[in-house]
């Protein structure tokens, strides 16, 4: 079925725009009648965390004491349920750790801690699956009634001696498990979920080629698929729009400027490796008594670490924001460099520097907050003297058409970076006229560990505020770093 086929009676959607957009990536979407379900999952605790805040706080406490008494899988897994458009109800999915080989004790407390059902019944009921190797269990509690579900994994196989087991202890009705013993169901694995004290809702979901499909007694299939393969081609669009201007880049970094120095330092690139810096340099062909012109410096970590490391050398730094440019010329002046280090406050897309002035010039990880990819190539190209060198690092889209999720991934690593990443072919065609354009990626001797630490993500630590302004959890992100480098005609 074609992109948005599977949703394309939908008259209203849910208000997608209050999400981020690597969220809606890896959601799934579900039709039951009018009612539409989106289902998230979360796989790091940061980003659940920042999906926890716009629940309800009496749920959001109730999670947190449920978690602190039972030994959980640390996976969020949370649905949303809209009628027309509106939001009706919510669902939470809490898994048991699977090294409870026996979590009977803990389903008897899931009941008693809701009130519903009797425990007494849930051991002999359950028995064929208690008994099973390998069954995953989860509690499922639905909102605003809190009403309490449990569901298990098993294989396809076991479901007759289950279902007669739940009949005979009251856990299931008689003729809703018959109904279901009569319909075909694909997958070799099939999740059962009953509600205690409530025979007749019983459901069984099974995994087909396109997802999960939850079967009703009547026959009825409700398929959860990809939302983002199912977003019409207008919405995803809309979704996807981002066109951060100048003065929307620097009010970007004027808002973070203090969090960057206090908690990633003076040189803000992500990938990183030991003597970065000092390789760009040698990659770019510094020499002593040369004039580097490095744009987007930020607060001039690199221009610092590049003039003590090549004597005679003198470097120009230019920066969008005025604190940075600041702080920047601070910096400068401790390391008693100001003699061979200068940093000014202005735009890249309008240099204010005469043609053919610098022999290098720079963008280290800049690049990507151009408005005007071209006339920013065109400046550097005028401010280079002949066979001037030009040293681009940065983040590039991969080659080749974009999966629904990987274009909302990349669209929401724009918006916390107030960057537009693009293709590495988009520069390329730039330098055109250009001579000895070369472009390779990054070794693995580049990495994000330290960016990743700068923002507390590491295990057994708390997020730091870049963290939390910055860390997003990808799992489709199209991006790879790459260098490239030319010679000025």
């Amino acid at each position: 079925m074609g992109r948005g086929g599977f949703a394309h009676a939908l008259t209203s959607w849910p208000p997608l725009e209050q999400f981020r957009l690597n969220w809606l990536a890896r959601a799934e979407l579900s039709r039951h009648g009018d009612r539409l379900g989106l289902s998230f999952f979360f796989l790091h605790p940061l980003e659940f965390e920042a999906f926890a805040e716009r629940l309800d706080p009496a749920i959001r406490a109730d999670m947190a004491d449920l978690e602190s008494r039972y030994r959980l899988v640390p996976r969020r897994w949370l649905k949303l349920h809209y009628r027309h458009g509106e939001a009706c109800g919510l669902s939470r999915y809490h898994v048991l750790d699977p090294r409870d080989a026996y979590p009977i004790t803990t389903l008897r407390q899931l009941v008693r801690r809701y009130r519903q059902g009797d425990p007494a019944r849930l051991e002999p009921g359950l028995l064929p699956a208690l008994a099973c190797p390998g069954v995953i269990w989860a509690a499922v509690l639905k909102h605003p009634a809190s009403v309490l579900r449990l569901s298990c994994c098993i294989p396809r196989s076991l479901l007759p001696s289950l279902l007669a087991s739940m009949v005979a202890a009251g856990l299931a009705d008689a003729d809703v498990a018959a109904r279901y013993q009569a319909q075909e169901l694909g997958g070799e694995e099939v999740y059962v979920t009953f509600q205690p004290g409530a025979p007749e809702a019983l459901a069984l979901d099974c995994k087909t080629s396109f997802g999960y499909r939850k079967v009703r007694p009547d026959g009825e299939r409700v398929d959860y698929r990809p939302l983002a393969d199912c977003l019409p081609p207008e919405l995803l669009e809309s979704l996807c729009r981002f066109d951060p201007q100048v003065e929307d880049v620097r009010r970007h970094f004027q808002e973070r400027d203090r969090v960057i120095l206090s908690e990633v330092g003076s040189t803000y690139q992500a990938a990183r490796r030991d003597e970065d810096n000092l390789r760009l340099g040698d990659l770019a062909g510094l020499q002593p008594g040369l004039r580097v012109l490095d744009l987007g410096c930020g607060f001039g970590g690199p221009a610092i670490e590049l003039a003590r490391e090549w004597p005679g050398l003198t470097i120009h730094g230019l920066t969008l924001s005025p604190g940075q440019a600041e702080e920047a010329s601070r910096l400068v002046a401790e390391a008693g460099l100001e003699e061979r280090v200068t940093v000014a406050c202005g735009d890249y897309h309008e240099l204010p520097l005469a043609d053919r002035s610098f022999d290098r010039v720079l963008f280290l990880e800049s690049l990507n907050y151009a408005v005007d990819l071209p006339r920013v190539l065109r400046e550097a190209r005028r401010v280079l003297k002949p066979g001037g060198r030009l040293l681009i690092k940065d983040v590039f889209v991969r080659p080749g058409p974009l999966t629904p999720a990987e274009r909302l991934e990349q669209a929401e690593f724009n918006r916390v970076w107030a960057s537009r990443a693009r293709p590495l072919d988009a520069v390329l065609t730039e330098l055109e006229g250009w001579s000895d354009v070369r472009s390779e990626p990054l070794d693995a001797a580049w990495n994000l560990a330290a960016f990743h630490a700068a923002m507390g993500v590491t295990e057994g630590r708390a997020p730091t505020e870049f963290g939390r302004l910055h860390f997003r959890h990808y799992q489709q992100l199209p991006l790879a770093f790459h260098l490239v480098r030319a010679t000025a005609p």
